[in-house]
Order: C-alpha cells, then sequence, then structure tokens
C-alpha cells in the first residue's frame, strides 16, 4: 500500500516536471536517463584519471604525515614511569572498566597490545573505553571518558594514558 502511494507521488512529480519544461512525461524520463548515463560516464572518467589517482595519492600522503606528526609529538611527551614489559605490569597501568559497551574485556587487551609490541612496527594504536572512575564506591571520586594509546617508533614503545588530557600519564616500556 506504501509503495502504491509513493510511486503515485512520483508520477505526480514526473508529470509536473514534465509540464513545467513544456514536454511529455516519457521524453521527461529519457532525459533524465541520459543525464544518468552522462554522469556515470563523466564519474567513470574522472576515476580513471591522472587527476583523481593525484587527489587520492595527495590524500594518503597527507593523512600519512598527520599520523607521523601525532606518533612524533607522543614521544615527545615527558614520561611518568618506566614499566617493564609484561602482563602483570601491563594490567596494572591499563585502565579498563568492564561495561557492556566495550568490545573487548581487559585480559584481550593486554593481549593485543603484547602482539604489537611483539611486531614491533613503527606506528600507534588508541584503546577507548567509556568511562573510568576513580573510585566506585565514592561518589565525589573523579569520573571521565578516557582514550589510551600504544606508540611505538624505532623501537622504543610507550603506553600513553590520556593522551593531551589534564590527567594524561606516559609510560616507557621496556624488555
Amino acid at each position: 500500500m506504501f509503495g502504491n502511494t509513493l510511486m503515485k507521488m512520483m508520477e505526480d512529480v514526473e508529470k509536473n516536471r514534465a509540464k513545467d519544461l513544456g514536454m511529455s512525461v516519457e521524453d521527461y524520463r529519457n532525459m533524465l536517463r541520459e543525464k544518468e548515463k552522462q554522469r556515470k560516464a563523466e564519474e567513470e572518467r574522472y576515476l580513471n584519471s591522472e587527476q583523481y589517482i593525484y587527489d587520492m595519492k595527495k590524500k594518503e600522503e597527507e593523512e600519512l604525515r598527520e599520523q607521523q606528526d601525532i606518533l612524533h609529538d607522543m614521544f615527545q611527551q615527558p614520561i611518568a614511569e618506566t614499566v617493564n614489559i609484561n602482563k602483570t605490569n601491563l594490567r596494572k597501568i591499563i585502565r579498563w572498566t568492564t561495561s557492556r559497551y566495550n568490545d573487548y574485556r581487559k585480559e584481550q587487551i593486554v593481549n593485543l597490545v603484547l602482539e604489537m609490541i611483539n611486531r614491533c612496527e613503527n606506528g600507534f594504536f588508541e584503546y577507548i573505553c567509556g568511562t573510568y572512575s576513580d573510585d566506585i564506591k565514592n561518589k565525589k571520586a573523579k569520573n571521565y571518558g578516557f582514550s589510551q594509546h600504544i606508540a611505538i617508533l624505532d623501537g622504543k614503545i610507550r603506553w600513553i594514558d590520556g593522551y593531551k588530557c589534564e590527567y594524561q600519564k606516559v609510560y616507557e616500556l621496556k624488555f
């Protein structure tokens, strides 16, 4: 029923537009088909053009440069503590709440971080865990949303808790 009503409305719109242009409904539909063919051909020409390829490469280079700038900035932050890399120490420094909104459990995050450390590829990855409370029993305790990053650059490894936040804490991870 709704489909029929929608079709009727579309036909009325087509009739009105065709009438405004001084042509029949069939001619109007043919004109629309031709315009769509031209648009698709133009789009395909652009997607295959040197300009599109150049634009995409430029965009990728800008994104890579931006990520490199962020990574270098992460390593400029002052180190609060140096920690040996093992599961126990990672569990201590990773703040993670149990929440139905989180995709992973804390143990899975620890394993993912260890995998990234073992790969030792330059880059960073962000782990986000909704909100965190310093003390869930005390209603006056500070609650805040936060993100944590693992950053690796030239074999140096940092765990950044709350990057560029007032409560930021940077850990240098060592083997």
